[in-house]
């Protein structure tokens, strides 16, 4: 009985702890202190009125939420330029990640919450930190090209960029991570979670020597992605694989990368297993882009030097860093 009484007492204080770190009631201006851009959150945060500092965090992370809505809607006003279009994509993910910010309504969360959370916002910082990068290689250094031709576009993204960094800052002190990170790990994701499909909807791969290598570069990352197969070797969850090879005469071969892309359902979850896309060896001349709408995707090639995917943008010829890369990915569970 005294072993229940003391377990107890353990058990309320631990709870009591975690829950006063939350709850506990400051200052709104003494909280603003601690953030890079004091002023900036002053002037989102009530003033006078104390408040949870998770509370505090989900008005700014809102704040920067409706300000990245508001500089993509004003994209229409523009005409359309290789730096702008950047901007544009990246305000469109940049609102893709506040959105999921934002649907988090828990005072407290586990590590693995917590570092999607920082994950998402740290993103949306770079997408800004890099549309600006953009902007400024389309029209030089000159802050006279920049005002006359994008100046409003500029002073929205410095904005979103202090906003964001901001809910940044609360955020980590609202949900900072706890040094017993066994207490709230969640169990290792896996591919079976989720809708359960049958066994006409789903393949199991068995693995390649070329595939395993895959398999063990995927492991050191960490990521929880393999399942037992029923053929009794380890391989991947797949609802799909298809092909690329512009020489083939298979009608069901893709001829380009991108079609093949394009092809993958939209909006999946990991449950659902990985669109998997096979791509022979040889030359592709093309810019492929996964977008954020296209989720678990898996790129196969033939291996380094085999399967090669080039191009030729620069910012000499008028294209920016960001659009010069020839694989661009914006969908999550990603893996080539």
């Amino acid at each position: 009985m005294a072993k229940n009484s003391i377990l107890f007492t353990a058990i309320s204080f631990l709870l009591f702890s975690t829950l006063s770190h939350c709850q506990t009631l400051t200052s709104s201006e003494a909280l603003c202190d601690s953030t890079l851009y004091p002023s900036v959150c002053k002037s989102v945060l009530p003033v006078g009125s104390p408040g949870t500092v998770p509370g505090f965090a989900r008005i700014v992370i809102l704040k920067s939420l409706e300000a990245s809505k508001d500089l993509l809607a004003s994209f229409d006003q523009h005409h359309p330029t290789s730096g702008l279009n950047d901007c544009q994509l990246l305000a469109g993910l940049t609102v893709d990640h506040l959105t999921r910010v934002n649907a988090i309504k828990e005072n407290i969360l586990g590590n693995s919450e917590v570092n999607d959370l920082l994950t998402l916002l740290s993103a949306a910082l770079t997408n800004y930190e890099t549309c600006l990068d953009s902007v400024h290689e389309v029209t030089g250094k000159s802050s006279e090209n920049v005002v006359n031709g994008h100046g409003d576009i500029l002073r929205r993204v410095s904005e979103g960029i202090k906003l964001i960094s901001v809910s940044l800052a609360l955020s980590k002190e609202a949900w900072p991570i706890t040094s017993d990170a066994s207490a709230t790990k969640p169990p290792p994701r896996i591919l079976t979670e989720g809708k359960k499909l049958s066994s006409s909807e789903v393949s199991y791969v068995k693995l390649t020597e070329r595939e395993r290598m895959i398999h063990e570069r995927v492991m050191v990352v960490g990521r929880k992605l393999l399942q037992s197969s029923p053929v009794g070797n380890g391989g991947f969850k797949v609802t799909k694989t298809v092909v690329v090879n512009p020489n083939s005469g298979n009608a069901d071969a893709f001829k380009t990368i991108n079609d093949a892309v394009a092809a993958a359902p939209t909006k999946v979850e990991s449950g659902n297993g990985y669109f998997v896309i096979y791509v022979v060896a040889g030359v592709y001349e093309e810019y492929v882009t996964v977008p954020s709408n296209k989720s678990y995707v898996m790129i196969v090639g033939d291996g380094i030097e085999k399967t090669i995917i080039t191009g030729n943008r620069n910012v000499i010829d008028g294209s920016t860093t960001f659009a010069s890369a020839t694989l661009a990915v914006m969908g999550k569970g990603f893996i080539a």
